[in-house]
């Protein structure tokens, strides 16, 4: 089943530069995936932000990954909502680019009896192909392989 895919970034300081507390990002990252099922994070970084009273406010952020049902969009919103009230914030990115993510399950190589013949013809052909690297090899040589 395909989920849709949105980017949020949370801020690891306040606006006063104190760091947010273990316990609230953890907070955060819980309802995450409770809502969602799960979440990655990307990794950190940092930018730059216009408040509206026009001031600079540079803010280091996790770039959190979530993936949610079409219906769980607008929860995801109200969500994310509560947790700009939580950290402080006039406002927190949240970006839905225009892809889906599917989580596709293992399959294994029994499920599919054909498997096992793509399996034996590529060894065929890595077989065949080491077998004309070294042909190829001996005779730059002048040597029959």
């Amino acid at each position: 089943m395909s989920k849709r895919k949105f980017i949020t970034l949370v801020p690891l300081n306040y606006n006063d530069g104190s760091e947010v507390p273990k316990e609230i990002r953890d907070q955060i990252y819980e309802g995450l995936f409770e809502l969602a099922g799960g979440h990655y994070t990307a990794g950190t970084g940092q930018g730059a932000f216009r408040m509206k009273s026009g001031n600079k406010q540079v803010d280091r952020c996790a770039e959190v990954w979530i993936w949610v049902e079409e219906e769980d969009v607008a929860e995801l919103k109200r969500m994310v909502a509560r947790f700009a009230d939580l950290l402080g914030q006039e406002s927190m990115y949240l970006e839905s680019p225009t892809t889906s993510v599917e989580f596709i399950e293992p399959q294994s190589k029994e499920a599919e009896p054909w498997f096992r013949h793509v399996i034996q013809w590529f060894r065929h052909i890595i077989q065949w192909a080491r077998h004309k690297k070294t042909a190829q090899k001996y005779n730059k040589k002048g040597i029959e392989a």
